[in-house]
């Protein structure tokens, strides 16, 4: 019988967050909605929309940040209505959001 060895093992290693994705405002939106990040240390922020099908369709910022609270504007009014996935990627995590164009 198959045991997961780090079962009812507590792990050593602490993943701290390097950022929050606080969040995408309007959501659904209708061409502009604002995503809020905080990092906790500076460092390199990817914001990338992927389409239903997991694929790139644009990335919206791929920048150098200090740490701290910022927004950032995504412009959806050269796309399709529909559902996006916007991923916010750093050095050491990453998270992702569901967001909605209507038009």
């Amino acid at each position: 019988m198959y045991t997961e060895p780090t079962a009812g093992v507590k792990s050593q290693f602490v993943c701290r967050e390097a950022f929050e994705l606080l969040s995408v405002h309007p959501n659904p939106f209708n061409t502009r909605a604002t995503v809020t990040v905080r990092l906790k240390r500076p460092g390199n922020v990817r914001l990338t929309l992927y389409n239903l099908l997991r694929q790139e369709v644009r990335t919206l910022i791929d920048e150098h940040f200090a740490a701290g609270r910022h927004e950032i504007s995504l412009d959806g009014s050269s796309l399709a209505s529909g559902t996006y996935f916007l991923r916010v990627t750093t050095a050491e995590n990453a998270a992702t959001r569901k967001v909605k164009l209507v038009r």
